[in-house]
């Protein structure tokens, strides 16, 4: 048998069925020329090792599929020259026929840049080009269907469709493009337990028109007696951009049954540009994805961008779980299931770790309901957590720039947040809620919202409220990172402004002059429109904490965030209390005075306390957040500022107690006095200087001192200076009884004279270092080898003068300890 193969190889145009026009040679295998690629695929599937690579070398006409049996793994490649590769479609029956099937155990491999895989134009639908029940590979090639629709009862219902356990599609580059879709197919279609690994390349120009579950990519999970089985699609590069469809126009991940869940992960790429559209009497959703039943997605990193929903839902995203068809009357309809229980068999999930949904836009067009609602975000699912990344400068023509909660019982998780620099036409910049809205802001791995603006009311959140409702609005009186948040009222709501909301004539914050802040919002069923005074510090910790930003958004209502449902900042009771106390010890009562603490978080100085006789020297720092929650290296810590004169504070570590979420600090004062020291330098003489800078050293008997002292930098002890005439300079607040010496350099040729230059600190005094150096024209210069410090006596003289005086200093240091700390 072997024998024979090698004798057919050898015997070039030997096809039984030409793909080439007139037997033409169309495929090189080695050195082996074909006029067939079935038969090339025929001679590697014969071979030993059934491995070989198919050199395109013309253009291929097919009328019957080639097949990639198992066992095989043939890879195809161009020779440098643009071919085709064309399946023909004169009947019925041949359109109905993919080009390639690819049997489970077979792997193809397509590497050729020039290559370009099409089908001849079918009156109505026709099968996509390659069905892969084993593997396929895409390194480099262009698929291009040529506006074509792509037909279900088919061999293949998209351009490549993966389906079977085990069938795997990798893209590693090349181009998917050009084909109309009708339901169920698609550019890539993923089902029945396979799987599409995307890591570049480009799919384009797929158009599913009014097509139910079709998209550029379709992961389809259904239980039928066609399909059956899960579906994955993790996509860690490349780009899906400028298809149109109905829903999910650049990805549609469905499951249809409870058993079978489809999954994305998104790792990286871009789905840039698709655009759905919906009518009078069907909403579009998910320009970007379109999440539906029994899935899931989860994005770590990548771009959804500038994707558009005329008429619908979800401009970026849309999550639809549903609920509301499956229980009409809502969650209060007899037998409607738990929205608990429902969402463990139809999720419809969202969860946003990190990436970017960015320039995305809704319009309501001619749709009822929510349409033009979530710009970048549509939440119809009890399984939607933004958690890191951006969304940001989206656009919702109705309500929810950012982000849309669509209705009850629906609930919308969002952790580590920052909303800012969003804005809205009528009401809430920041975040708004209709009547059957909840919103509840908690501190510990909340949000922190501010700097947002609206036209009517409620620059930063905004809480509509009507009679006979008990939802609910509560505010940490914290934002994200610990910063104190001031909620003060802006402008007002119409009584009878229906359940979307109206503003009223009331002031807007900052008119009136006599407002003040609101201190307690907590289950309050009460409408509000609300601004947030935040400091500065408090917006940097916020940033410096956050993982999600929600910013540049913009809709009539609700600018960064808005909702029919609920949404949950944060986590609920896991708030804690910090406790500072004042430990004064022994001090004599007249020296105690009321201090002002600060919070510090980091290295950011928050809000303060006084610590006072009538507080008996206690305060509390309320609503912070878990300190395990907070960025790496961040603690808690308290400063004491300003310190009680000739008091050092002394501050304990913080003790944390779980169990009572409590945090305690102790700030204990040492007296310690101090004084200051001046040195000062005068020039003399007919041949002075006067510009020439002067170096000095301070010296210190305590090693321990570092830091600015005044004018000067300490380091273990020792500052160092330079002076002209006329000049000083002065080291504040050295502890009392600290010895000093003074020394000055570059004096050559000038007599010094010093008063004080060495000496002790005393409490509440300056000590003063006077240096004058002194040459007239004509003086004979001092000895340069000879130190002029400041003794007009001599060198040595001087030095044995500065010995016994330093014995002096150190015999004084004692009995001034002494006297000062017993």
């Amino acid at each position: 048998m072997s024998c024979l193969v090698v004798l057919f190889a050898f015997l070039p145009g030997n096809a039984l069925a030409a793909d080439g026009p007139s037997g033409d040679i169309v495929a090189r295998v080695e050195d082996v020329e074909f006029s067939s690629l079935a038969d090339a695929f025929a001679n590697i599937a014969a071979s030993d090792d059934k491995t070989g690579t198919v050199e395109i070398i013309g253009d291929i006409e097919m009328e019957e599929s080639v097949t990639v049996p198992d066992g095989a793994d043939i890879k195809l490649i161009d020779n440098g020259l643009k071919h085709s590769i064309t399946m023909a479609s004169s009947t019925e029956s041949q359109s109905q026929k993919a080009a390639f099937i690819i049997e489970r155990g077979g792997s193809l491999t397509i590497d050729g840049p020039n290559l370009t895989f099409t089908r001849q134009a079918y009156k109505s639908g026709a099968s996509g080009i390659i069905i892969c029940h084993g593997k396929i590979t895409l390194e480099s090639g262009t698929l291009d269907f040529n506006g074509q629709t792509i037909g279900w009862s088919t061999d293949a219902h998209a351009l490549i469709q993966v389906c079977g356990s085990g069938a795997e599609f990798v893209m590693n580059g090349g181009n998917i493009q050009n084909a109309s879709c009708n339901s169920s197919t698609g550019g890539v279609k993923v089902c029945c337990n396979a799987k599409f690994i995307m890591n570049d390349g480009t799919i384009q120009n797929i158009n599913g028109g009014l097509s139910t579950r079709s998209g550029a990519v379709l992961v389809y999970a259904p239980n039928t007696s066609y399909e059956k089985g899960t579906a994955y699609f993790e996509m860690n590069g490349g780009t899906i951009k400028n298809n149109k469809g109905y829903r999910g126009a650049g990805v549609h991940v469905v499951g249809m049954h409870y058993a079978y869940s489809a999954t994305m992960t998104m790792n990286g790429g871009t789905i840039q540009g698709n655009i759905c559209t919906g009518t009078a009497t069907h909403q579009a959703g998910g320009g970007g994805i379109y999440i539906e039943g029994n899935a899931a997605v989860t994005m770590y990193d990548g771009d959804i961008l500038d994707n558009v929903v005329n008429g619908g839902l979800g401009g970026g995203v849309c999550t639809i779980d549903g609920y509301g068809t499956a229980f009409p009357g809502g969650p209060n309809s007899p037998g409607a299931w738990p929205i608990e229980t429902y969402s463990q068999y139809y999720p419809a999930a969202f969860t946003m770790l990190g990436g970017n949904i960015s320039g995305n836009m809704v319009n309501m067009g001619e749709a009822y309901g929510d349409g033009g609602c979530g710009g970048g975000v549509y939440v119809a699912s009890n399984q939607v957590e933004l958690k890191g990344g951006y969304i940001e400068n989206n656009t919702a023509e109705y309500q929810g720039g950012g982000v849309y909660v669509g209705s009850i019982p629906y609930t919308l998780k969002i952790n580590n947040a920052v909303v800012t620099g969003n804005t809205a036409s009528i009401l809430g910049g920041g975040v708004w809620a209709c009547p059957t809205g909840d919103i509840e802001l908690f501190i510990t791995n909340g949000a922190a919202v501010y700097d947002n603006n609206a036209d009517g009311a409620g620059g930063d959140i905004v809480s509509v409220k009507t009679s006979g409702q008990d939802y609910i609005l509560t505010l940490a009186n914290r934002i994200l990172g610990g910063g104190q948040a001031l909620w003060y009222e802006d402008g007002g709501i119409l009584a009878d402004g229906g359940n979307l909301g109206l503003p009223d004539d009331s002031p807007r914050y900052g008119l009136d002059l006599e407002s003040s802040p609101i201190a307690y919002i907590q289950s309050s069923t009460e409408p509000y429109a609300l601004k947030a005074v935040v400091s500065d510090n408090a917006k940097d910790l916020a940033e410096s904490s956050a993982a999600l930003f929600i910013r540049g958004n913009s809709s009539g209502r609700g600018g960064g965030i808005g909702t029919n449902g609920g949404i949950v900042m944060g986590q609920e009771d896991n708030d804690y209390t910090l406790k500072v106390t004042k430990d004064w010890g022994e001090t004599d009562e007249s020296l105690k005075t009321p201090v002002t603490v600060f919070l510090k978080i980091g290295e950011t100085l928050l809000d303060n306390v006084t610590l006072s006789e009538e507080n008996g020297w206690t305060a509390e720092f309320t609503q912070l957040p878990d300190p395990s929650s907070l960025p790496d290296g961040f603690l808690y810590t308290v400063i004491e500022n300003p310190a009680p004169e000739n008091f050092e504070p002394v501050y304990s570590s913080a003790e944390v107690d779980i169990d009572t979420r409590t945090i305690t600090i102790s700030i204990s004062n040492i007296y310690r006095p101090n004084g200051s020291l001046t040195v000062s330098k005068t020039v003399s003489g007919s041949d002075a200087d006067t510009e020439k800078a002067f170096s000095f050293k301070v010296t210190l008997d305590d090693v321990s001192i570092n830091g600015q002292y005044g004018d000067l930098q300490f380091i273990n002890g020792e500052a160092s200076f330079t002076l002209k005439h006329g000049q000083s300079i002065t080291a504040d607040g050295i502890p009392a009884g600290v010895g000093y010496i003074v020394t000055e350099g570059d004096n050559q040729g000038y007599t010094v004279t010093s008063e004080g230059a060495a000496g002790i600190i005393q409490d509440g005094r300056t000590a003063e270092a006077a240096f004058n150096n002194h040459r007239d024209k004509g003086e004979e210069l001092a000895d340069p080898d000879v130190p002029q410090t400041g003794d007009t006596a001599g060198g040595l003289f001087y030095a044995l003068t500065l010995m016994l005086f330093a014995a002096g200093i150190i015999a004084a240091l004692v009995l001034h300890k002494k006297k000062y700390f017993g």
